[in-house]
């Protein structure tokens, strides 16, 4: 009986965000994509300053007018964030979406590498892991995207022999 209704409460949940989803995508058409960033950046700054004034205390923002903080913070958003953004809106225009979807793959990989190289952070076993299985995914679908293109290839330029062993079927009289 509450496997039951936990099971139906579980469903409507889905379904409702489901139908959160499809509207939402509908009205993200009409909003240019300048300002959707900008929106999503304010908000995910904002809720940020929330979730670490309640985790770590007010005391970790101490020295947040420091000029060598502020040299760095300078250095990070021109080199990192900025030209990474024009990377990838550039990225958006011409690559399709499966290509956008492995890309988007080598954004955990990257990240365990840079805490390497940068912060000297030994990978877990859990991150090899999840790396793995995530290079595996890469591979598969790189190679199910060649199959795919040269697929399409064949289908829009057949050669002579495969036009002439296609079926063509009745036309009429």
């Amino acid at each position: 009986m509450i496997f039951a209704a936990s099971n139906s409460i579980t469903r409507k949940i889905v379904e409702i965000g489901q139908a959160h989803a499809i509207v939402g995508k509908l009205q993200l058409q009409s909003i240019p994509l300048g300002i959707f960033t900008i929106y999503r950046n304010i908000l995910g700054t904002v809720i940020f300053f929330l979730l670490a004034n309640l985790l770590y205390g007010q005391n970790h923002f101490a020295e947040v007018l420091s000029p060598f903080l502020w040299q760095w913070m300078i250095v990070y958003a021109a080199i990192i964030v900025v030209t990474g953004q024009l990377c990838w809106l550039a990225g958006l225009k011409k690559a399709t979406s499966t290509e956008l979807n492995l890309a988007s793959l080598l954004n955990p990989i990257a990240a365990i590498v840079m805490a390497y190289l940068i912060l000297g952070e030994s990978p877990t076993l859990a991150k090899y892991l999840g790396g793995s299985l995530l290079l595996v995914g890469i591979v598969l679908g790189f190679v199910g995207n060649l199959y795919q293109a040269k697929i399409n290839r064949e289908l829009v330029n057949p050669s002579p022999r495969e036009v002439m062993e296609t079926a063509i079927g009745f036309r009429g009289v």
